[in-house]
């Protein structure tokens, strides 16, 4: 027995890292960031990892915003890790900087979208802001921050599009309250000495610029121009338009009104995507001198950059050139470096020319990717974008880095793919050989010693678009190949003889495609968008023998097309936006009955997925050899090495990583929070993410229980059996899940126990096991109350899961008694009980409310006659437009079918009331009633589908439904087709 040590005897805060699922959080750093638009994937063998995709070289990962000198060359270290695109960066006014843009985290501190960088290089605690829609530009004058984005909340008080916040406090000030942009998305911000203006964009293509009294925050002026940037001073304000005769203006900076200001210079229309047209998108004020930038060609041979006199509109002999001749790129953003003007490009390319004649300087960052916005640092230029490196080691779609030093491996293959066509998509190993897929569907097999390509066959001619992974599974690769027929084929290639079978197979519906498939034995499981394999109904699920093609009775039937699938252990997977499968309501992830497709009872609700307005699911899922089951949240794409974590989701309103993990077991999801959470391939030895690998973890202690007695409180777990390595036992307390705040201690390896006397007070406990630096992830929470008053301790697990309107609130109960009631308070900011409490008997571990729209904090305390305990996890709760759940919606309406040689156009009109649609399906027949030839799902908002259909006679209808259920159909048509 030891004791049990808190910060009220250590004086200071001990913190531990967030817990693991079977994985550490601090990944060992690895090169592993390439140039290329992807990298499709990695294998490990033996102790080298190699990496396959479409890049020219490899590089160690920089963030999102990195300093460079002035001729673009990196300054390591000279700025904090910003883990996501960073889209402006704007002196601070007090030194430092603020930055705006998708990131997640900067240096290591969880700040989304807007931060501040002290010159210290340290994250500013101070600026701590909760929004609830992108913040797309910063403006700093008269000692504030003004921020405008498409957010209506800020900390739980409402802010439509536009909020000034202190630059000594980094808190929300008043001014800006009740301004309204609309449906209008800021476009550009700019302030003066008396005055702040703001662009805004509507759906509907018209623009307006507001200008506001910067002392209180009253709108002068609201009018109507097609402006793209803005640079205000305190006698006009000059705005540069799209597709105007006049591309440059300047306004009353009080009134709105126009001025007889204008530049001496003349415009011509440059075609263009969109025509003849002129755009200036940059503006910048500097020393008396208007510099603008955009697309444009004005009397001078001037090309998309020049400068005029601000007061006068007089031309200025600034001639930026590039090459010798006048600047061609399209130009964006402009600023003031030291002697020098800065400009970005459409390339994502940065350019700098110097004040006095536009001369060029050398200043080539080479980033992996656009460079956004910059600004001046005492080294040189802080530079952000969305990029994650830059220029690096030259390799051609392989290469491999070494785990146990984290360099990148000499090796290279004889495998030089073609910048566009035979690009690297995919890897494979069997523990021996490498296997590659290229883009254009040649297999290849190389020596990962030599990299020698030891065979090789070509399937397909041509870009292949079958996103089905290849699988080595007994002596051949199994995949699907695009065929020249323009359907998906599914086949196997002899390792051996380089030899090629095609399955007996053929897909059914509009434009049928195979998303993804796994192999079990002699099993081929099949995911896409497909209503038929070989003329038997299987609706986007089916199964065929590997051996003949035969079509197995697997039927899942899925209400929408998943997109993953995987076999492992005799368990089958699916994920994607489905919201029934198998027979059985699953949001998005369930487990099927490997022979009949059935849903079984592992549930683990991964939910809806909120990203934006849009609602995606689970795609990509991981089993891993411990029993974990990792699914990534956002709908299917590539998992680039180094990418960045755009559109970050959330499940049930709470903000959450793209990849969460559960117990194959259980399907409880596991606690595990890693800073970088998307990752690239689960690896024997660790998992890949674009910061390094991560390793593996020992296993945790198991079936913590905690005894208590007043003040005497004793935790008790078993430690696992096998678990190699373990150094060590730590035990972590806090004042709330998941937190250490109070203190870790470290015991020996064999300790099962440890108890105490404690102050009165509410704690919470976990623990972990070591080995060496590396601890496991945690043991599920206990809570406990020690000491009088006995009030109880805090509920466990509390999420929160929406659903439309409706939201339901799930929780465990205290680890020590259980308390006669539990009440669910809520707010409309963060700790706030402004919108009072629900009462829940203390027998209850969920409860389901229906409130309105919005966003909401809330938390669960226990309550007994003593007292209150500590909340459980506070939870942000996000719901969508307020949906009725006792009926299913009605049925569209006006079906008419119109045909034209062999295309077939249908349109129809929206059910004429009742409640929300969530999801459309044109189900196709070959006689009335029936749905034998495909169901095809449809947006929410589509009202008409064409299609060039074969001669005969067909029989359509459309189908609507919600959460409550399958509409009636529409009217059906019969549509012949000569």
């Amino acid at each position: 027995m030891r004791s049990l040590l808190l910060t009220a005897v250590l004086g200071a805060v001990l913190s531990a890292a967030p817990a693991g699922a079977q994985f550490a959080e601090t990944a060992r750093p690895l090169p592993v960031v390439t140039d290329g638009t992807f990298a499709a994937s990695a294998v490990q063998i033996g102790r080298r990892v190699f990496l396959g995709g479409g890049f020219r070289s490899v590089s160690a990962p920089t963030g999102g915003a990195v300093v460079v000198d002035v001729f673009g060359r990196q300054i390591p270290n000279a700025f904090p890790r910003v883990d996501g695109p960073v889209s402006q960066i704007v002196p601070g006014g007090v030194g430092g900087w603020f930055l705006v843009g998708d990131f997640t985290s900067v240096a290591g501190q969880p700040v989304a979208r807007f931060s501040r960088v002290t010159p210290q290089r340290t994250v500013d605690p101070r600026y701590r802001i909760n929004v609830d829609g992108p913040v797309t530009m910063v403006a700093v004058a008269h000692g504030r921050v003004y921020v405008a984005g498409t957010f209506t909340s800020i900390n739980g008080v409402t802010r439509r599009g536009l909020a000034a916040i202190s630059v000594a406090t980094g808190q929300l000030e008043g001014w800006g309250r009740g301004f309204t942009p609309g449906d209008r998305v800021p476009g550009a911000l700019s302030a003066s000495s008396i005055g702040v203006y703001l662009v805004g964009w509507g759906s509907s293509g018209d623009s307006r610029l507001w200008g506001f009294d910067a002392a209180t925050g009253q709108q002068w002026f609201s009018r109507s121009v097609f402006a793209n940037a803005i640079a205000a001073s305190s006698a006009r304000v000059y705005v540069g338009t799209f597709g105007s005769s006049r591309p440059l203006l300047a306004v009353d900076p009080i009134t709105g009104g126009d001025t007889t200001w204008a530049p001496d210079l003349r415009f011509e229309y440059l075609s263009g995507t969109y025509g003849d047209y002129t755009s200036i998108s940059g503006l910048l004020l500097d020393e008396g001198r208007l510099y603008f930038g955009g697309y444009f060609r004005a009397t001078g041979g001037r090309y998309n950059l020049a400068a005029v006199d601000a007061a006068t509109g007089a031309t200025v002999d600034w001639r930026p050139v590039v090459g010798g001749g006048p600047l061609s790129s399209r130009t964006g953003r402009l600023l003031t470096l030291g002697p020098a003007i800065a400009v970005t490009t459409g390339e994502g390319r940065p350019l700098v020319f110097g004040v006095a004649t536009g001369g060029p300087r050398v200043f080539d960052p080479q980033t992996y990717g656009g460079v956004a916005t910059m600004a001046a640092a005492p080294e040189g230029v802080v530079i952000g974008g969305d990029f994650n490196g830059l220029a690096g080691t030259a390799r051609a779609g392989l290469a491999a880095v070494n785990l146990d030093t984290g360099a990148l491996d000499p090796w290279t293959s004889a495998f030089l793919p073609g910048l566009y066509q035979g690009r690297v998509r995919q890897l494979a190993t069997d523990g021996t050989w490498l296997f590659v897929r290229t883009s254009d569907s040649k297999f290849i097999k190389i020596d990962p010693d030599t990299g020698a390509i030891v065979g090789e066959l070509q399937v397909t001619p041509g870009e292949d678009y079958v996103n089905a992974p290849m699988r080595v599974v007994g002596g051949e690769i199994v995949t699907a190949v695009w065929s020249p027929t323009g359907a998906s084929e599914l086949g196997a290639i002899a390792i051996a003889a380089w030899t090629y079978r095609g399955l007996p197979f053929a897909l059914g519906g509009i434009s049928p495609s195979i998303r993804d498939l796994d192999v079990a034995g002699t099993t081929v499981y099949l995911a896409g968008g497909f209503q038929t394999i070989n003329g038997a109904t299987r609706p986007h699920m089916g199964a065929v023998d590997l051996g003949t093609g035969q079509v197995l009775p697997w039927r899942p039937q899925p209400d929408r097309a998943p997109d993953v699938i995987r076999a492992s252990s005799g368990r089958v997977w699916a994920g994607g936006a489905f919201r029934r499968i198998g027979g059985q309501r699953r949001r998005g992830l369930a487990e099927l009955d490997p022979v009949s497709g059935a849903a079984r009872a592992w549930n683990p609700d991964a939910s809806g997925v909120w990203v934006g307005s849009f609602v995606e699911g689970v795609g990509r899922l991981d089993v891993d050899v411990d029993g974990t089951l990792y699914a990534t949240l956002g709908g299917p794409f590539d998992f680039p090495f180094g990418g960045s974590d755009s559109g970050r989701p959330t499940v049930g309103g709470q903000r959450t990583p793209l990849t969460l993990a559960f117990s194959t077991l259980t399907g409880r999801r596991l606690p595990w929070r890693p800073s970088r959470p998307r990752y690239t391939a689960i690896l024997h030895d660790c998992m890949l993410v674009a910061d390094g690998c991560v390793p593996r973890a020992p296993s945790p202690p198991l079936d913590l229980r905690v005894q208590q007695a007043g003040n005497a409180v004793t935790l008790r777990w078993t430690l696992p059996l096998g678990t190699p390595g373990r150094t060590g036992v730590r035990v972590e307390v806090g004042t709330a899940e998941g937190q250490a705040d109070l203190g870790t201690v470290d015991l020996p390896a064999g300790e099962t126990s440890i108890s105490a006397p404690l102050p009165a007070g509410r704690y919470f406990a976990r623990v972990r096991s070591l080995a060496g630096a590396t601890a496991s992830l945690t043991t599920d929470d206990v809570s406990f109350a020690a000491g009088p008053p006995d009030v109880p301790a805090a509920p466990l697990d509390v999420t929160a899961v929406g659903d439309g309107s409706r939201v339901t609130v799930a929780w465990q109960p205290p680890s020590t008694g259980v308390p006669p009631r539990y009440e669910l308070e809520a707010g409309t900011r963060e700790g706030g009980r402004d919108l009072g409490a629900v009462n829940v008997a203390g027998s209850a571990t969920r409860v389901t409310l229906d409130v309105p729209p919005g966003t909401y904090w809330a938390r669960l305390v226990a309550v007994n006659g003593a007292g209150r305990s500590a909340p459980g996890t506070e939870l942000l709760i996000s719901l969508g437009p307020r949906q009725s759940c006792n009926i299913a919606p009605l049925a569209p309406s006006g079906l008419v079918a119109t045909v034209t040689g062999r295309t077939v156009s249908l349109s129809w009109g929206p059910p004429v009331d009742g409640p929300q649609v969530e999801q459309q399906k044109l189900v196709v027949a070959s006689a009335p009633g029936l749905a034998d030839l495909f169901v095809l799902d449809l947006g929410i908002s589509d009202m008409s589908f064409s299609a060039t259909t074969p001669p005969g006679t067909y029989y359509a209808r459309v189908i609507a439904d919600n959460l409550c259920g399958v509409t009636a159909s529409s009217n059906e048509v019969r549509v012949v087709v000569p």
